[in-house]
């Protein structure tokens, strides 16, 4: 530091020094202010309004042909799950099965009555296309979630 004049460094750390202290100051403030608005300002909680919301109705369609072994634990996890129980339907559609599907699926709408609607399909075009044409015609949702029986 041969070249610079001793009075020259001294007031080149004193500005380093105010500069330090100015952002010390700004960030202690912002800090302070923000702490102030989340203790005594007014605050919108997201889900304040969770008991009155305006739900949307949702339909989740189980289509099923032979799911007697699987469809049991499908329908009653969507049975279980934490919605509004008015805006909420599970419709199971059992089309044309030749094993036990029919029987668990009214075991799990004795288990879950308030959510579950049961439908036996004996007529008319077999097979998921036609199940998911014809019961989604009838259903009025805003809402359609279409679930296969072996999730």
């Amino acid at each position: 530091m041969s070249g610079l004049a001793p009075h020259a460094v001294v007031l080149a750390l004193k500005c380093a020094v105010y500069v330090v202290l100015v952002l010390m100051i700004v960030y202690t403030l912002r800090h302070v202010l923000f702490t102030m608005n989340r203790l005594f300002g007014r605050q919108r909680h997201p889900y304040l309004d969770i008991d009155t919301a305006d739900w949307p109705h949702v339909t989740v369609l189980v289509p099923a042909h032979n799911e007697g072994a699987v469809i049991a634990h499908a329908l009653d996890a969507l049975a279980d799950v934490d919605y509004p129980a008015d805006r909420y339907e599970v419709v199971a559609v059992d089309d044309r099965s030749s094993d036990d599907t029919w029987q668990v699926m009214t075991a799990c709408g004795e288990r879950h009555p308030d959510v579950l609607r049961l439908l036996r399909r004996t007529e008319g075009m077999p097979g998921k296309a036609a199940v998911l044409k014809e019961v989604s015609e009838a259903l009025d949702s805003d809402i359609l979630i279409v679930f296969d029986a072996d999730y």
